[in-house]
């Protein structure tokens, strides 16, 4: 007979801070303790954290600055779209005030786009699926020309 192997069980305490939005730490509440599962059993892993009450959606995005516009994926094509105009030259860049092409970036970003294309196809509404193929057809257009442009001039 074999002797009986003792149970060894331990505690899980969140320790984690949390900030407020005064930008001041406070420790988080405290969480009831309870044992930890022993044995070959995985412990549980805590979720994603839940969405604000007061959103409409998981769809409606996230934004950092509480007056800018919320980021959704349209938003983000655009953004990138608008990346690919200033490295093309066809667009001012923000920082700069140029128009300076750089077309290694231009395609670059436009590669970016295309890939985000593919990774996301099926999982986009039919909306977000026209935005992102119109904007590469009209950014690869573009990219035509100003590099054609640019090797004749």
């Amino acid at each position: 007979m074999a002797p009986m192997e003792e149970e060894k069980s331990y505690t899980v305490r969140d320790r984690r801070i949390r900030h407020d939005d005064d930008g001041g730490a406070e420790a988080a509440p405290e969480a009831p303790e309870r044992p930890a599962p022993a044995g070959d059993e995985a412990p549980e892993r805590p979720g994603p954290a839940p969405a604000d009450a007061g959103a409409e959606g998981a769809g409606q995005g996230f934004s950092m600055a509480e007056d800018g516009p919320p980021i959704d994926f349209s938003a983000f094509v655009f953004s990138l779209a608008r990346t690919a105009l200033i490295h093309m030259g066809l667009e001012t860049h923000p920082e700069t005030g140029g128009q300076d092409a750089n077309l290694p970036a231009a395609r670059e970003t436009i590669d970016v786009l295309g890939m985000l294309e593919e990774k996301t196809r099926g999982n986009l509404t039919p909306e977000e699926t026209e935005l992102i193929a119109k904007m590469l057809y009209t950014l690869r257009m573009s990219y035509v020309e100003v590099a054609r442009a640019a090797s004749s001039g």
